[in-house]
């Protein structure tokens, strides 16, 4: 092989790396801790022994008064939540199918809530009012443990805005988790006849073998209107036929818009739970931080030491995150009814108003965010390679001993050949060491422009926490 042609294949392969660096950096992990993985929907199917304890039974007054007071842990979260700040994730395509984009409120400590999503505005969306007041719509699952620990986050919100006349006791699957939660309502005839029929395993995108749900629920409100439904037994999938049946209006305007994806880039409804506020804000996934309950869940066994984590919330516990959830939902609530409860009023909700309120821009569902540090860093890498590569090749391909000694036979014809080679070889070498010089600079000019962008980022971080400084100096 031609000199030249190993230069010119060596130049082709840094080409094909370096314009391939320039696509958009994915660097979201599939760790079990990753927070894309801990929202995630519950869309399978499970089959084994369902629930623990008294189901069905009401749960007692000491929850309805203790989700209802929590006026003071909620606060606390809040300021954290002041001084927290925001990360988004693209929309992307995964194995689990469409994922809408994602961003997230997180605390200093880095415990974080997600944030539900605003229709595209060129969706229109319908509105959901009813006898003059918007409405929040929940689709669940009994078996669900995402569901599970959404509902405290639910009645937690809107315990702020009206009043659960009653709660029933329920935990999610045994075999997924097996947490502590209620429904809210309850139906013997209904769950006897839904966990006879067998699991089903159709979907995810709807339940071709529906089982029964609970609806309807104990809520009162003088703000907003509240419609539940609790998938009963072994299904995860959602009840068209069922919801269309019980509640034509919210099948309508909620579930055939969810299903249309409200024009956000890669949602639809896959799995539960979901939930819409007023569709003004909707989401597909728990918006508390799943992952606490999931690696602990012997801390978290009883219906006493959810209550109890919630009334005295420490860091990076169920208590904290659900609160967190709850502060979020509210917020949206708040913007929804034109500020017009009392909670809108407090001063933290309104800092979480406006931390939140412009977070999903058109940019986040369009493509992923460019990272120049890990650009930085592959180009690095990929330039050594290609160098690595070009000495292979030149090694591999420079004529043997035997074309040497073969060539030995016409004199003078073997040395002008040995001296054009020696020739080339010096040309060659010092057009590679032209290049590693060449390289040399690239990463002294990507480590001043490290340094600098390390500047910005600490100058804009300044100003948003002064802002916020300021800001909660206004409220005060």
């Amino acid at each position: 092989m031609e000199k030249k042609t190993i230069l010119t294949l060596t130049v082709l392969i840094l080409i094909v790396i370096a314009v391939y660096g320039f696509m958009p950096v994915n660097v979201h992990s599939a760790d079990q801790n990753d927070p894309i993985n801990a929202f995630s929907t519950s869309s399978n199917s499970t089959s084994a022994q369902f629930f623990l304890g008294p189901i069905g039974t009401q749960l007692n007054s000491s929850y309805l008064t203790g989700l209802s007071s929590l006026s003071s842990q909620l606060a606390q979260i809040g300021q954290e939540q002041a001084n927290g700040s925001i990360k988004c994730y693209p929309a992307q395509t995964t194995s689990n199918g469409p994922q809408p984009p994602i961003c997230l409120l997180i605390l200093p400590n880095q415990d974080y809530d997600l944030i539900p999503i605003p229709p595209s505005a060129s969706f229109n969306a319908p509105s959901l009012v009813q006898n003059g007041k918007p409405s929040v719509v929940y689709i669940g699952a009994q078996g669900c443990p995402f569901c599970a620990q959404e509902r405290w986050v639910l009645v937690t919100a809107l315990d702020r805005f009206g009043n659960f006349s009653k709660l029933f006791y329920d935990r999610s699957a045994t075999v997924d988790g097996n947490i502590p939660t209620f429904t809210f309502n309850f139906s013997n005839s209904t769950f006897q006849s839904a966990v006879d029929k067998p699991p089903v395993n159709g979907g995810p995108y709807g339940d071709s073998n529906p089982t029964g749900f609970f609806y309807g629920n104990y809520y009162t409100s003088p703000y907003i209107n509240f419609y539940s439904l609790d998938q009963v037994g072994s299904s995860f999938l959602v009840n068209e036929s069922g919801i269309s049946s019980a509640y034509p209006f919210i099948y309508d305007n909620v579930v055939s818009q969810a299903n249309r994806g409200f024009g956000i880039k890669d949602f639809s409804l896959g799995g539960v739970p979901f939930f819409s506020i007023n569709n003004q804000y909707v989401f597909d996934g728990a918006t508390l931080n799943a992952n606490i309950v999931f690696g602990d869940t012997s801390a978290y066994s009883t219906h006493q030491e959810m209550l109890n984590s919630i009334e005295s919330p420490s860091s990076l516990t169920f208590g904290e995150t659900a609160l967190g959830a709850a502060n979020i939902l509210t917020a949206q609530i708040c913007t929804v009814i034109k500020n017009a409860a009392p909670v809108c009023k407090l001063p933290y909700i309104s800092g979480i108003q406006n931390k939140i309120s412009n977070v999903y821009s058109s940019s986040v569902s369009a493509v992923p965010p460019f990272d120049f540090q890990y650009y930085y860093i592959f180009i690095a890498v990929a330039a050594v390679a290609a160098v690595v590569i070009f000495l292979f090749l030149k090694k591999m391909y420079r004529p043997s001993s035997k074309s040497s000694h073969k060539s030995e036979s016409k004199p003078a014809d073997g040395v002008e050949h040995q001296q054009k080679e020696a020739a080339a070889n010096e040309s060659l070498d010092k057009k590679l060491d032209l290049i590693l010089n060449k390289m040399d600079d690239i990463n002294k000019r990507v480590e001043k422009i490290e340094k600098e962008e390390k500047k910005i980022e600490n100058t804009e971080n300044m100003k948003e926490h002064m802002h916020d400084e300021e800001g909660l100096e206004g409220h005060n």
